[in-house]
């Protein structure tokens, strides 16, 4: 019985987790970001924006080590984080990939793609952290 409950609060927090549920796939997660960097010209722009990625990929990096240290078994986190990345950078650079290569919109895109698709990502972990951490209440 109790292992029936812990299988639908599962379900309930992954399908009301609006990252999960895709609830709007028009959201956009490096809109704070952008917003930070709108007042600069388009060089500084896209410097505001790498600057930005490398402090969203360094939280992402932060919290994926300590959900990876407490975990029992890291290894399918581990698979998933790899394959993540793999999909992240495809993914970012297709997006980028109708602006001409190496200018400032180029990188402004692939930047502002890095931080949407790294901040869902934080969320993601989180939301494991989460239910990772219940579940070690819960066995106690």
């Amino acid at each position: 019985m109790k292992r029936i409950a812990s299988i639908f609060t599962l379900i309930f927090l992954l399908w009301g987790h609006p990252v999960l549920a895709e609830e709007s796939p028009a959201f956009d997660f490096a809109a704070p970001q952008k917003a930070r960097c709108a007042e600069m010209c388009s060089v500084g722009l896209s410097i505001c924006m790498a600057e930005e990625y490398k402090a969203s990929d360094a939280r992402l990096a932060e919290l994926y080590k300590e959900l990876s240290g407490g975990l029992r078994a890291p290894n399918p986190l581990q698979r998933g984080q790899l394959a993540w990345l793999k999909y992240r950078d495809a993914q970012c650079q297709l997006a980028a990939s109708a602006l001409q290569p190496k200018s400032s919109e180029h990188y402004y895109a692939l930047n502002a793609c890095l931080i949407d698709l790294t901040e869902k990502r934080f969320l993601e972990l989180e939301n494991i952290s989460r239910t990772a951490s219940a579940g070690t209440a819960e066995s106690r």
